[in-house]
């Protein structure tokens, strides 16, 4: 079952990015800062369901009593700088195989799609964890493609 964020969700929420930070290719080279995420987590849910640049979508994925994934999107302006929308993700963590993914893409989009600023969804997927390609067949079924890629340099 997917719903919409609550405050209430913000230490399970964490322990999750704590989790995928572990399994992360950063998980020896980056610090997560809690107090960040939680933050990060509370300003996210507090601008959930707006319609102006610098709204979230925030929602959950619930299996019993238990929130197992999330994702977090935002609207923001197309170049930064444009009066049109481009709704984005944020952060995406869902277990592999949950049948929750394609429900949360769907109400993103409707989130989206409902808002007449609109004129893109951009999701993303890099090698952070997992599979990007795998993802990406994901989104390419739902009629997204591949505009682009990302490009980095590791410095330590």
């Amino acid at each position: 079952m997917i719903r919409a964020a609550k405050f209430g969700d913000i230490p399970r929420l964490t322990a999750l990015f704590e989790e995928g930070h572990k399994r992360s290719k950063y998980a020896q080279r980056a610090t997560l800062d809690v107090k960040e995420t939680k933050s990060l987590l509370m300003q996210s849910i507090q601008r959930h369901g707006g319609g102006h640049p610098g709204s979230t979508f925030v929602v959950v994925s619930e299996r019993g009593e238990r929130v197992d994934g999330f994702f977090i999107g935002v609207l923001q302006r197309v170049y930064h700088v444009a009066v049109e929308l481009e709704a984005s993700d944020l952060h995406f963590f869902m277990p592999v195989g949950s049948t929750d993914t394609r429900k949360i893409i769907s109400a993103f989009e409707e989130w989206a799609q409902a808002n007449e600023r609109v004129i893109a969804i951009t999701l993303g997927v890099t090698d952070v964890i997992g599979d990007p390609d795998r993802t990406g067949v994901i989104y390419e079924r739902r009629g997204y493609k591949k505009v682009g890629a990302i490009w980095q340099r590791s410095l330590r």
